[in-house]
């Protein structure tokens, strides 16, 4: 008998690193050959080509044998008491910032309360930096311990949620299982020309590097390499076309842009991770001063962690103030170089993340009890 599934999407606010999660999930399910409707419990139930069912109790729920909480920080209570409170107060949902965080652990940590025993519970893909003052908080705590013992499968995203968690709870951990990022498993037919100009692209907007700074250090790699630069919106990806709203063909515009570029210069998390879905090298960038602070889900530990697990500590390179040194900037343009000069040398990255990708693959097939 087939299983029903319930994959609960976090796409708020939407850009084009949110819809390659989503878009993932539903590629990886389908091509599995296993049924699966994805959910929402904001608003936006219409999203490019992908669509939601919005679920707001446990009620619009049971129906479902396996029910699985998809990317992100979802289960993360630092989350749930800034990002998704402040967007239940801004749909008019709810009033306050406490209500609201009350109906988060009851729909993120405590679902399983209200669903038969037999209901397997999984999260797959996300991220718990940033939780440990929430944590504080007894009743929090308890929730979350009740969310580790209920469900029958966490695999994070990360080294760092992976060892926090297993510090944090090692009694309550046996259930939890180092991963990686879902939207590696979006599959695209994009693929490179053979004959093409050399360019490369850029986009920033996470780790608050100015935009002076950003255009100075690109004019700066394009004068050095002989390289022209296209800039793209990653995060608003409808720019590209003057419209108001996210829609499919931008995003399939931007990954053919990268496609064909010789490398990306980023700030963005997801940015990198479709980039290596295509095969095309990142140079990274984050802000010592957004290092260790918590930003919400910006902290930029997120991208150190995700460039040193596919082995390329070597393309990251951290800014150390509001202005760009000439020695960062060198260090920028060696990486560069090296990229342009050595078809080789980002070749681990890539076979790192094809691994990681494989490997996630196979771990969720498992515990969902499909391989």
């Amino acid at each position: 008998m087939s299983s029903k599934i319930a994959i609960i999407c976090a796409h708020n606010p939407v850009n084009s690193g949110m819809y390659s999660v989503d878009m993932a999930g539903k590629q990886f399910f389908s091509s599995n050959n296993l049924g699966a409707d994805l959910c929402v419990t904001q608003h936006r139930t219409h999203i490019g080509k992908l669509k939601f069912k919005r679920v707001r109790s446990a009620c619009d729920l049971k129906k479902y044998d396996q029910i699985i909480y998809w990317g992100d920080f979802q289960n993360n209570p630092m989350w749930g008491g800034r990002d998704f409170a402040r967007r239940e107060i801004g749909n008019s949902d709810l009033n306050t910032v406490e209500e609201a965080f009350e109906y988060w652990k009851e729909f993120y940590l405590e679902l399983g309360k209200q669903l038969p025993e037999s209901t397997k519970i999984y999260s797959f893909g996300n991220c718990f930096l940033g939780m440990n003052q929430k944590l504080e908080d007894p009743g929090t705590k308890k929730s979350f311990e009740y969310f580790l013992q209920r469900t029958d499968g966490i695999v994070v995203r990360d080294t760092g949620s992976y060892q926090l968690i297993k510090s944090l709870f090692s009694e309550l951990s046996q259930r939890v299982y180092q991963g990686y990022d879902v939207s590696s498993l979006l599959q695209t037919n994009t693929r490179p020309s053979k004959n093409k100009e050399p360019y490369f692209v850029w986009s920033f907007g996470r780790s608050d590097i100015s935009a002076d700074e950003a255009q100075r250090l690109v004019q700066n790699i394009e004068s050095k390499l002989g390289i022209k630069a296209i800039n793209i919106d990653w995060l608003k990806p409808e720019l590209l076309f003057g419209l108001r709203h996210f829609f499919h063909g931008a995003f399939k515009k931007i990954l053919n842009t990268i496609a064909n570029s010789s490398f990306v210069l980023t700030d963005i998390y997801h940015m990198t991770l479709n980039c290596y879905n295509l095969r095309t090298p990142v140079i990274g960038i984050y802000k010592e001063s957004r290092d260790t602070v918590q930003f919400g889900t910006l902290n930029d530990e997120k991208k150190k962690m995700l460039f040193e697990m596919v082995d390329g500590a070597d393309f990251i390179f951290r800014i150390h103030g509001d202005e760009i040194t000439a020695a960062e900037t060198e260090s920028i343009c060696k990486c560069a170089k090296n990229i342009l000069e050595r078809p080789d040398f980002p070749a681990r990255l890539f076979q790192a993340h094809k691994n990681r990708t494989n490997e996630l693959e196979n771990l969720i097939l498992e515990l969902m009890g499909f391989k």
